[in-house]
């Protein structure tokens, strides 16, 4: 016993070991700590209020299809708010689920050791990923979940399919992901069959593929756009524009920002030389190839933003892992490898750089204005006063209320309805019956020039509270709003000090 005892220490309790699961508290830790001081914006309080507002059906039927992405993340939040818990502590469920992520890919992952202690803390897994209390803070677990039993998906093939549809679930570019590793699969399996005949196809191999392919197809008719959509679904087929795009994108997901043209010239000329290495060294590794690349082209055609370069960032790390298999990391330490992995550390060293600069300027300053926003309008304004909200981004103020506080919207839902039958106030209507209080949306001022013009002329005074969204280096947008009120409508308050 005493010899079993030893035995399973000399196992588990190693240097290495030990070194991981200080980089996990550290990273839980850091997460934590800049995650108490973050004040979310419109993306992450536009999904608590739909979880809010709604049921859990009408969340899967009405709403998804207007967000444009599946409703994983709004689910989750549905669940957590029936059960009491609180928007101020949103960032935890972000934080949770990046370190479930972070624990599987510091103690299951294959990489070097400096790879794995470095990863936690790039800009996207620590930061934008994590701290930013989005539904892509569920794509780094889910792409470890993949990863852990990929290769034993034809042993298992119930839980890979459970791994898929859960990937498929995140947003519209983790359903590409699992789409192409569906592919991928069918490929494999052809090809299985054909050096074993029909008996590597057992049933239960067969219905889980089914019951993959049905998941994609629901998926796909639940998320498709309606006809009354408000908003343009930026796409661009143009073949000169999508390989720009795809090299910016490709750039910003390893060492590019939008502040430096040089970082983006190097980035963008790592990710090809990367790839063009991996295509000429590793045969083994096409279908990372093909993973990545048309990841890459397909956030160059639909919705392009610098935002989504972490999830092709993501996606390139666990692919890594998903198709290295053992053979791969088993030569760590030769001169291939070496330079490969050499280069996605110094990546990582970049990133932890951006991290620096967030997280500083997270604590520091206020990412957005919207909670200060709402204490100003719960200290202020009257009772049974108008308030109007202009622009989307002031749907960020509402989860500090227990309701709608917009009459503009004419609706008890607070979250932003993306229909062109939403039944909000016109321009015009608002001119006709100016509010109480007008709240405006610094980042959408011009849309409402006229409306604040009319404002102004009224003799409504103005206070403005900054915030600002910050994305690794620099500051990205402005997340700040003015209110507008007639100066009999301020309480207990010194208008002009």
């Amino acid at each position: 016993m005493a010899v079993l005892k030893r035995s399973w220490i000399a196992r588990y309790i190693t240097w290495q070991n030990a070194a991981y699961a200080i980089a996990f508290i550290g990273f839980l830790s850091l997460a934590t700590l800049t995650g108490s001081h973050h004040e979310p914006w419109a993306d992450e309080a536009q999904a608590w209020l739909i979880a809010r507002d709604s049921t859990y059906w009408d969340i899967i039927v009405k709403y998804a299809s207007y967000e444009g992405t599946p409703c994983l993340w709004h689910l989750i939040l549905k669940t957590l708010i029936l059960s009491g818990f609180q928007y101020q502590y949103l960032y935890l469920v972000s934080v949770f689920f990046s370190s479930l992520g972070v624990f599987l890919f510091l103690f299951q992952s294959k990489f070097p050791a400096y790879v794995k202690i470095t990863f936690p803390f790039t800009y996207f897994v620590l930061y934008q990923f994590t701290v930013v209390a989005r539904s892509y803070c569920l794509i780094l677990p889910a792409l470890c979940f993949v990863a852990i039993i990929y290769e034993k998906r034809f042993i298992k093939p119930w839980l890979y399919s459970i791994a898929l549809l859960l990937l498929s679930q995140i947003c519209i570019y983790t359903l590409l992901i699992a789409g192409l590793l569906f592919v991928l699969d069918l490929k494999d399996l052809y090809k299985l069959r054909k050096e074993k005949g029909r008996e590597a196809l057992n049933k239960s191999t067969l219905w889980s593929l089914a019951a993959v392919a049905l998941g994609f197809l629901l998926t796909a008719l639940y998320v498709f756009p309606p006809s009354d959509l408000s908003f343009r679904v930026d796409s661009n087929f143009n073949p000169l524009i999508v390989i720009a795009q795809g090299i910016q994108i490709a750039a910003a997901s390893l060492v590019g920002t939008t502040s430096s043209a040089l970082s983006m010239i190097v980035g963008g000329c790592l990710f090809i030389l990367m790839l063009l290495f991996l295509y000429k060294e590793f045969k083994s590794m096409k279908p990372l190839l093909l993973l990545v690349i048309t990841l890459t082209v397909f956030i160059s055609i639909v919705h392009f933003n610098f935002y989504h370069a972490g999830i092709l960032y993501m996606t390139l790390m666990l692919a890594f892992w998903i198709f290295g298999g053992d053979e791969f990391f088993r030569n760590t330490k030769e001169k291939k490898q070496l330079l490969l992995f050499g280069a996605l550390f110094c990546v990582a060293l970049v990133q932890i750089y951006w991290s620096v600069c967030s997280v500083k300027n997270d604590i520091s300053n206020p990412y957005s204005a919207a909670k200060e926003t709402a204490t100003f309008l719960e200290e202020n304004t009257p009772e049974d006063g108008t308030v109007y909200g202009l622009g989307v981004w002031t749907t960020a103020i509402e989860p500090y209320f227990d309701e709608n506080i917009f009459d503009n919207y004419n609706s008890d839902k607070a979250f932003y309805m993306w229909s062109k039958q939403n039944g909000y106030m016109s321009n015009a209507e608002m001119i006709s019956s100016l509010p109480d209080i007008a709240v405006v949306s610094n980042h959408e001022k011009e849309d409402f020039a006229e409306i604040i013009s009319c404002l102004i002329a009224r003799g409504y005074k103005s206070d403005t509270f900054y915030g600002s969204i910050y994305m690794k280096d620099a500051t990205w947008s402005e997340e700040g709003f003015t209110v507008y009120y007639k100066s009999q409508s301020v309480l207990n308050r010194q208008i002009l000090g």
